[in-house]
């Protein structure tokens, strides 16, 4: 007679037709599990997505820089703009000596960069576009408005708020008005 000892016999216990159910209970529930969590995961809301507009054709030499910041540009930052490329907030395009660039933003508003022109985009809200004309000039085309909306271009001597739709003023960077076409 031994104390404190259990001795078991394993040979007659049949393991495996519960274990298998155990096991098939445990994948069916952690399946559940994960259906449940994917479901109802937490993604980026529209709100929080940031709009973004393209570069709709290019006309000889067009730099982009999608570097996002505030601080100038390296030579590192800058990569040749392509037909179709998308650009967002706190992106620079610039275009060189006999090139242009044909933008389209969200709605149906557009600008054509005209040669040697450095145009920064500072707000792609949904009420609300703010570009900054450094250099050069460029001709913007609003299509629509809704009311509220704002399209802004802001120059070195000050800004112009679009506020119906219609070709724009032909801004030049130095401030200076070249040519009004309006239209709709």
């Amino acid at each position: 007679r031994e104390f404190g000892r259990v001795v078991m016999n394993t040979s007659n216990v049949k393991v495996w037709p519960h274990m298998t159910i155990v096991a098939v209970i445990c994948a069916i529930v952690a399946g559940l599990g994960v259906g449940w969590w994917v479901r109802h995961e937490r993604t980026a809301e529209a709100s929080a997505i940031p709009n973004a507009a393209r570069i709709q054709r290019v006309d000889g030499n067009v730099a982009l820089n999608n570097a996002g910041s505030n601080n100038a540009p390296s030579d590192a930052d800058w990569v040749e703009a392509t037909p179709n490329q998308p650009f967002s907030v706190g992106d620079r395009i610039y275009t060189r000596e006999n090139s242009h660039a044909s933008l389209a933003f969200t709605g149906r508003d557009f600008a054509r960069l005209n040669p040697n022109t450095s145009l920064d985009v500072l707000s792609l809200a949904d009420q609300r576009t703010q570009l900054a004309l450094r250099d050069g000039s460029a001709m913007f085309d609003v299509g629509y408005l809704a009311p509220g909306e704002l399209f802004e271009v802001a120059t070195p001597y000050g800004a112009v708020d679009l506020q119906r739709p219609g070709a724009a003023p032909r801004w030049q960077g130095i401030g200076a008005l070249v040519a009004i076409a309006a239209h709709g």
